[in-house]
């Protein structure tokens, strides 16, 4: 995301915190991975409660974590 504090490589692959709102976080992914040929395989999201967004394209699987830190939020993007 363009508003991206500070990041890095992770295993499998990469981690970001971010001062946005959650909603806005998993609203983004939502969009440009259904853009880049990604389907929503499964969502688990609640008030409050950390986001997880698994998505696939063919036989890869990516997920998108998202999780609320005192004043940002850690996103953390896998791809298997």
């Amino acid at each position: 995301m363009p508003q991206a504090i500070a990041g890095a490589e992770v295993r499998d692959g990469y981690s970001y915190t971010i001062k946005v709102a959650a909603k806005q976080i998993e609203d983004f992914y939502r969009t440009e991975m259904a853009r880049a040929g990604w389907e929503i395989f499964a969502a688990g999201t609640r008030e409050g409660a950390p986001v997880l967004l698994i998505f696939r394209k063919n036989k890869a699987i990516s997920s998108v974590g998202i999780f609320e830190q005192q004043d940002v939020i850690l996103v953390i993007i896998n791809h298997n």
